[in-house]
């Protein structure tokens, strides 16, 4: 990373829409020396810029990423399942803590529990199932919109109306798209997006006053940067200004952690300051309180020094969760081992407490 950069007006923030951001270096390392550092590295091949306005980071990838065909979730690989297992079973579980935080919403802001929900992003509807579950919102009051047509196949067979994302047109003509939803999610989807601001335009008529959004992306510091498929890496303050851009407040705003069944599929990233996840609301009065941009301005150096001390962090979060993971298996080694020993010397106290029978031979 350089200590001076020069001025781009080639790309954008996509958070905040500044003209001028910051090109930032990649760190030329091969691929197998990326974990020298866990948040900074980043693939030569995709130019990043970042934001001295929002402090926001937006990348532009020199290859496109296709989420059609669901090719960037295989990685090129010829022989996979239809849909991505471990994360499918991620997706599920990151329920709890959404419907955590949603009902803290619910009872700050009076309202009644959801009863129609759209899953912008939901790719196979499992997390879907698990708010719906959660708060006994009927299956067909139910929306799952995505790109992956093996991903819809299922939310469909799980009884959830489906939108594919794919065909513009027929997707704003769709029934499911002209109503309002009492509540929308977008779970790791606006860091994927082109062009964020796409997001409220497909939802324009699906929002009313007692609508509630819940936002995740990963959070600026504690997420590897290494991901080619994220678009934008939003700092709170960024994504906070995005939204009350277009006419939303903010209800709630915190961190949260991938649930740690992700350490059982190789991802050791998982930490309490790990994504962001947001609540918003249409605002209710040109009065309310938004968030100035020029108060979220962060100079560049300020930004260098904070990858170096994320890089530091992130290797420390990495050590932490796979010293869980071994003293885990250690615990089940032993347990394992024990039950072996108790095992052995039952059998042998069982054996040793037969009566002996003598075997007389016939005259």
């Amino acid at each position: 990373m350089s200590l001076q950069p020069s001025l781009s007006t080639l790309h954008f923030c996509r958070a905040c829409s500044h003209q001028y951001p910051i090109p930032v270096q990649p760190i030329l390392l091969p691929r197998r020396l990326r974990q020298l550092l866990q948040y900074s590295y980043r693939l030569s091949s995709v130019l990043s810029y970042f934001c001295p306005c929002c402090g926001s980071l937006s990348h532009f990838p020199q290859e496109p990423i296709s989420y059609a065909d669901g090719s960037y979730r295989t990685q090129g690989s010829s022989s996979h399942p239809p849909v991505s297992l471990p994360w499918s079973t991620i997706t599920y579980q990151r329920h709890h803590h959404i419907q955590r935080l949603l009902k803290i919403a619910i009872n700050k802001l009076s309202l009644t529990a959801p009863v129609s929900m759209l899953d912008y992003g939901g790719y196979n509807g499992f997390g879907t199932f698990g708010l719906c579950q959660e708060f006994s919102i009927s299956f067909s009051s139910a929306t799952v919109a995505d790109l992956d047509p093996s991903g819809l196949a299922i939310a469909a067979a799980l009884g959830f109306n489906t939108i594919n994302l794919a065909y513009d047109n027929s997707c704003r003509q769709s029934p499911a798209f002209s109503k309002p939803y009492s509540l929308i999610t977008a779970v790791h989807v606006l860091e994927h997006m082109p062009d964020p601001n796409a997001f409220f335009e497909s939802i324009i008529s699906c929002v009313d006053s007692d609508t509630l959004l819940y936002i995740e992306v990963p959070s600026r510091f504690f997420f590897p940067l290494s991901d080619a498929s994220h678009l934008s890496t939003f700092s709170r303050c960024g994504l906070e200004a995005l939204f009350q851009r277009h006419g939303y407040e903010v209800v709630l705003s915190t961190c949260v952690s991938t649930p740690r069944a992700a350490l059982s599929f190789d991802y050791d990233s998982c930490s309490p300051f790990e994504a962001y996840a947001c609540i918003f609301r249409l605002r209710k009065s040109l009065t309310s309180t938004q968030i100035l941009l020029s108060a979220c301005s962060t100079p560049y150096v300020h930004f260098l020094l904070r990858s170096s001390l994320a890089d530091v962090a992130l290797a420390l979060v990495v050590v932490l969760n796979r010293l869980s993971k071994l003293l885990f298996s250690l615990r089940k080694f032993l347990t394992s081992l024990l039950l072996l020993a108790i095992g052995i010397l039952f059998s042998l106290f069982t054996a040793a407490s037969l009566p002996l029978t003598r075997i007389s031979r016939p005259d």
